[in-house]
């Protein structure tokens, strides 16, 4: 949760001004459905524990290959 923060409060707006409001958007939903599997899994369920793997590390490729390479692109300058 703390990683999701830092990155709704500080990156995600940084890249809607740097013009790139649909990374923003695939990024909130991903937090989101993040979230709401994580919620799922205080009643333990081997599928739901699945998904959110599956979803997690579809969320950090999509960060590391995506995501982080466009905004240190466009803010580094």
């Amino acid at each position: 949760e703390p990683h999701f923060r830092i990155e709704e409060e500080e990156l995600l707006p940084a890249l809607v001004q740097a013009g790139e409001p649909e990374r923003m958007q695939r990024t909130r939903a991903d937090h989101a459905e993040l979230r709401r599997l994580a919620g799922l899994l205080a009643t333990p369920d081997p599928a739901v524990l699945l998904r959110f793997g599956d979803s997690l590390a579809a969320h950090v490729r999509f960060e590391e290959r995506d995501l982080f390479e466009v905004a240190q692109a466009k803010m580094a300058s």
